[in-house]
């Protein structure tokens, strides 16, 4: 198996774990009812209209949304050394109109009918012809390259794959491992290194990965996905008596790398922590001569990409719409 590949399954494993935190149930072919996801394989394979479809994590979303079928998400994870081009988006294109397609009436009282929502997690990004054509085609897509709260967990899944090709490990193992005491929630992610270390007792180079306390998807106000990352707890207290909270856009340059490039993050105004929810920005606010724009400039720019952030997060066991509405004014402009 290929670096690259290895890589793509410990990523996946990672993504796994917070898509179902977040309310998606991994569909498996011995699931019953609407978990089977119609799912056709033991390896996961989803039948399409032409052929069958290997899906990295195929989820259904535990909510049900009127006038909308269930939700079954289709999510690729990609940890290349590159960016993701448009030539995979295209390839991804054909593999969701044929899996979403597979439909014909002789089939209705047999088969559950599905939303179908497509998206792809990448560690190393995406290049601008796969982005414009990702938007353009309705394909969700997450990058992950430039979150520095993400680091660790990117480096120590190289590290394992730099040590497993090393010592001539079985990957296989390591992963099934790692994925059982996942599924059994026996571990939360800052007890990694315990566990890579039992993989790999005789290598102490692996990063020790910090447990991440919150990983939300928002939406913008133009549709648009916003994956919210934070160690910290996201701050439920605030919303004991509303579902609405001010927040402002800040950034800092991340020292951590070689690039020092800007780091995004949001900030509850009537948040006394402080604590900070990092974003992947877009290109006009990662723009090189950004920082010295005129102040009224850089928050024009903030505005136009967030102006208000939708969140389906369940609090003390009932799920609310949380509205964040960026409001410079009453903590500051940044």
């Amino acid at each position: 198996m290929k670096k690259g590949q290895m890589r793509g399954y410990l990523y996946e494993i990672f993504i796994s774990y917070w898509l179902e935190q977040n309310g998606f149930t991994k569909c498996r072919k011995d699931c019953s009812g609407v978990l089977n996801g119609n799912i056709v394989s033991e390896d996961g394979e989803i039948e399409g209209r032409g052929t069958n479809h290997q899906i990295d994590f195929v989820g259904i979303y535990s909510k049900n949304i009127p006038f909308v079928f269930p939700i079954r998400l289709l999510a690729e994870c990609k940890f290349w050394d590159k960016k993701v081009d448009k030539s995979f988006i295209r390839q991804y294109i054909g593999v969701h109109k044929d899996i979403s397609e597979n439909y014909i009436s002789s089939q209705r009282n047999d088969k559950y009918r599905f939303l179908d929502v497509p998206i792809i997690f990448s560690a190393s990004g995406f290049d601008e012809e796969a982005a414009n054509l990702a938007w353009a085609q309705g394909i969700n897509i997450v990058s992950h390259s430039r979150l520095p709260v993400l680091n660790n967990m990117l480096q120590a899944i190289n590290n394992i794959v730099n040590t497993i090709e090393q010592n001539d490990c079985n990957f296989n193992e390591v992963k099934t491992y790692i994925q059982r005491h996942l599924d059994c929630h026996k571990i939360c992610i800052d007890e990694y290194t315990k566990l890579l270390k039992d993989c790999f007792h005789h290598n102490n180079a692996l990063v020790e990965i910090p447990k991440i306390n919150t990983f939300l998807f928002a939406t913008n106000d133009k549709g648009a996905l916003i994956n919210l990352i934070s160690k910290d707890e996201f701050p439920d207290k605030l919303f004991s008596e509303t579902n609405e909270a001010d927040c402002g856009i800040y950034f800092e340059n991340d020292s951590s790398g070689s690039n020092n490039e800007r780091v995004f993050y949001i900030v509850l105004n009537r948040d006394d922590m402080r604590r900070r929810f990092y974003f992947q920005a877009n290109e006009a606010l990662m723009r090189k001569d950004f920082p010295e724009l005129p102040l009224d400039a850089r928050l024009s720019e903030k505005i136009k990409f967030i102006s208000e952030l939708s969140i389906i997060k369940e609090i003390k066991g009932l799920t609310r719409i949380i509205k964040l509405k960026v409001n410079f004014e009453s903590r500051g402009a940044m």
